[in-house]
């Protein structure tokens, strides 16, 4: 049960009570399924692409805890270049489901050297493996407890990185909240001559 009252200034006052129903409450988590990411080509802890070429990823996400996950685009398989990041791959598409949204949980690549925290980030499955929602007439994807789901991308290296770029890794973003799971599966990529 919930109360509120209120009371002004002349002595007025108003109780009111009723029932308050929470459903599928809980704290969201996630993991990524044997904390392992398969990198395309990586042979030794190392991924070697060409300039101009891309590196791919893949891997898979579970929900570990009591409550659906809520996730939106860059849909699985979507490439990012190097000189983007998912605001300006948003921008690219026109499509504002794919800027930081609060709450939202999306997996992510990293680099030692960006200046932006996980820059290319994907939803933690396609539409077809999640469950939609329409909540104020828009869908919603949601991953549910127990469910798992597959996340792959590739990232064209249109430049070449930063001087001092040696680690890159996975991790799963719960925007604005937390990097719930960083640092997984670190490689080295080392980009060669096209």
């Amino acid at each position: 049960m919930i109360y509120g009252e209120a009371e002004d200034k002349v002595g007025n006052r108003v109780v009111v009570s009723s029932t308050l129903t929470i459903e599928e409450g809980g704290k969201p988590r996630a993991d990524v399924a044997g904390g392992e990411i398969d990198w395309q080509g990586e042979r030794n802890r190392v991924v070697s692409v060409p300039l101009g070429q891309s590196f791919c990823f893949t891997a898979t996400v579970v929900n570990i805890g009591p409550v659906p996950i809520r996730t939106a685009g860059p849909w699985p398989g979507q490439s990012f270049k190097f000189s983007e990041n998912y605001n300006t791959l948003a921008a690219r598409f026109g499509e504002d489901s794919w800027y930081q949204q609060a709450g939202i949980w999306r997996f992510g690549v990293n680099f030692d050297t960006t200046g932006v925290d996980f820059p290319f980030r994907w939803a933690i499955g396609r539409p077809a493996d999640l469950e939609e929602r329409i909540i104020d007439g828009r869908p919603q994807y949601y991953l549910l407890p127990g469910q798992r789901s597959q996340v792959n991308g590739c990232i064209q290296l249109d430049e070449v990185p930063p001087v001092g770029t040696n680690f890159w890794w996975g991790g799963l973003i719960h925007e604005f909240v937390e990097v719930s799971n960083n640092y997984i599966d670190r490689i080295s990529v080392a980009v060669g001559a096209p």
